[in-house]
């Protein structure tokens, strides 16, 4: 579980992190206050928000090249795609990730995608 099981704790954090990284221009850190948004959205049952910030993430992850942010991504909405019923959009994000963890050499996280599936 995300945090420790802490999610509602994390959230201001967070947001605190999105907004300050957002407001000094430093759009990677910015990509990856909203790739953990997105994390502590969906353990906090917000589907709709968790989805926005894995989406806007994801934009700016791919904008900058931020591959292994852009891959984790892909890991959240595929686990969010998969727990709200959309199991083929699911399976086709975890793929995604899974072969890119894979071009980047990290097999933890290629086992991790396995364990999801």
């Amino acid at each position: 579980m995300i945090l420790g099981g802490r999610a509602a704790e994390a959230r201001g954090g967070a947001e605190e992190g999105h907004e300050l990284a957002r407001r000094q221009g430093e759009r990677g850190t910015e990509a990856v206050a909203l790739q953990i948004l997105g994390g502590v959205h969906a353990a906090l049952d917000d589907p709709a928000r968790a989805e926005a910030c894995y989406r806007d993430a994801l934009a700016l992850a791919e904008a900058l090249g931020m591959r292994p942010v852009i891959a984790r991504c892909h890991v959240g909405l595929g686990r969010l795609q998969r727990a709200f019923g959309s199991t083929a959009a699911g399976d086709d994000s975890l793929d995604l990730a899974a072969r890119m963890f894979s071009d980047m050499g990290a097999p933890a996280w290629v086992d991790e995608i396995r364990r999801i599936r």
